[in-house]
């Protein structure tokens, strides 16, 4: 969780500076679809205030609209669907357009068609991407030495 959430403070930012794709809003999509887990609400919280301090918005915004949309990523990964690469993009356009519909409500953002899709695209990758590093590298609680 340490380094997921350093990620998420390092692409805030890379996005507060330069890019104009959400990459905070990607990871955590990313990683509410591949790891089902509490903890993916304290980093959509930390996410969304370094998000709000950086790019100088609402200080409320992006923690509240983040943690929501882990919500609604969690009910969609609770669906009885298979999830392929096809499923995952779809899910992810659905969140990345109410993310930006949310935007365009709320704080008058501009609706840009091609950096959306381009961050619906990158869902799929990054997802597969959070999905290796959670089976390899994190340590379950419930897995015990034997001797």
């Amino acid at each position: 969780m340490k380094t997921f959430l350093l990620l998420l403070i390092l692409s805030s930012f890379i996005q507060s500076a330069f890019l104009p794709f959400n990459l905070v809003l990607v990871l955590l999509v990313a990683r509410s679809l591949a790891v089902e887990d509490r903890n993916n609400l304290v980093l959509a919280f930390a996410g969304g205030l370094a998000l709000s301090f950086l790019t100088q918005t609402n200080l409320g915004y992006w923690p509240l609209v983040l943690v929501l949309t882990v919500k609604l990523t969690g009910m969609i990964k609770k669906l009885p669907l298979s999830f392929n690469p096809l499923i995952i993009f779809l899910s992810g356009i659905v969140i990345v357009w109410a993310v930006a519909l949310t935007g365009s409500v709320f704080i008058n953002e501009k609706i840009q068609i091609s950096n959306h899709l381009i961050e619906s695209v990158l869902i799929v990758p990054v997802f597969y991407l959070v999905r290796a590093w959670e089976e390899r590298f994190v340590v379950k609680g419930t897995i015990r030495l034997k001797m």
